[in-house]
């Protein structure tokens, strides 16, 4: 997501997500890879009310998840506390983040970018 086209990210994010739990369903985990990157870009946007009730929804999603990507959304989430000045959460998040191991899946990027490349070109053709 470039800084300068942020908004444009958010509109896509979402038609992804909508996409996904028409496709999938609103609790699969390509739905909720999907949920995690709109909790990014609100993060980088500032929307943090909107980023944490994401970034909360998409790690409890991962804790049973056989692939996640939770170490990253650990990352914002951490970064999320500090920015609003809730050391105490931010703190837990570290901890959380310390805790999980090389061992804890995660998804591939290449992964990542062929879902997302696959549902711009679902919304290319009006799906």
């Amino acid at each position: 997501m470039e800084l300068g086209r942020l908004s444009e990210s958010e509109t896509s994010l979402r038609k992804s997500i909508r996409i996904r739990e028409k496709v999938y369903s609103s609790n699969h985990s390509k739905t909720w890879v999907s949920k995690g990157e709109l909790a990014i870009c609100y993060f980088k946007q500032k929307k943090y009310q909107q980023a944490e009730e994401l970034l909360f929804g998409v790690l409890n999603f991962y804790k049973n998840a056989k692939y996640n990507d939770k170490k990253k959304i650990s990352r914002y989430t951490v970064k999320l506390y500090k920015e609003i000045g809730n050391k105490e959460k931010a703190e837990f998040y570290k901890t959380e983040l310390k805790n999980l191991t090389d061992e804890t899946p995660t998804i591939r990027k290449n992964h990542v970018f062929a879902s997302k490349n696959y549902c711009l070109k679902i919304i290319s053709c009006n799906y």
